[in-house]
């Protein structure tokens, strides 16, 4: 008995939707998540910092494995056809293939963090070679340690168990689960939506806008 598998293809409204819920959700979740007793404390205490972590690094965990993957198709068949043989190849590839989805938002966020990543090793380079800023950098681990630690304000080490938590929230986390919502998860909807690029590039943004502004103003209230 071979298992088949078919995906009927989504609407643009299909798309757009799921790009307006992942933009939402990624908000909603510090409240759903996160008890109101610690959401009431200040942002720089300890336990607010981990709750809203933890809440976000859950919600975009679930939106990457699971929703992302999921809802590219409109509805996902399987049908059982009776025959004596054993499943075809391409049976059990109809069967995973929503799941290959998987690695696109991942292969996208290591894209975009290319950028900051080579302007870095960029500067390290510059530092070294024109000793700017009346520094000397006899070495190029020097210079990329300035252009790293001192300059981009990172923990003087790469053990991040140690980091504190404000720097594990504004370096590593905090870009990452953006990065990945904002623009790994939603440009993909919003290009299936059929939106061409440049709509995109203004659209995009303007999610995660309105997502900023709602956590500025929990930090001003």
């Amino acid at each position: 008995m071979n298992l088949s598998a078919t995906c009927t293809p989504a609407s643009n409204g299909h798309f757009l939707s799921h790009a307006v819920f992942i933009a939402v959700i990624y908000v909603l979740c510090l409240y759903i998540l996160v008890p109101p007793s610690i959401r009431a404390l200040p942002r720089h205490y300890p336990i607010q910092i981990k709750a809203r972590l933890q809440a976000i690094s859950f919600t975009v965990t679930l939106l990457v494995a699971l929703y992302f993957p999921l809802t590219f198709c409109s509805s996902f068949t399987l049908s059982y056809l009776p025959t004596l043989s054993l499943p075809l190849p391409s049976d059990l590839l109809g069967l995973i293939s929503p799941f290959l989805l998987l690695p696109t938002p991942l292969l996208h966020i290591i894209t975009l963090f290319l950028g900051p990543i080579v302007t870095i090793l960029a500067t390290a380079h510059t530092l070294q070679a024109s000793a700017l800023r009346g520094h000397s950098f006899p070495t190029y681990t020097t210079a990329l340690y300035h252009a790293l630690i001192v300059e981009k304000s990172a923990p003087p080490t790469l053990n991040i168990t140690v980091w504190p938590l404000e720097k594990i929230r504004d370096l590593l986390l905090g870009p990452l689960t953006e990065e990945l919502t904002y623009r790994s998860l939603l440009v993909p909807y919003l290009l299936a939506a059929g939106l061409t690029p440049t709509t995109t590039v203004f659209i995009a943004p303007t999610f995660f806008g309105f997502g900023e502004r709602k956590r500025r103003a929990d930090q001003t209230s």
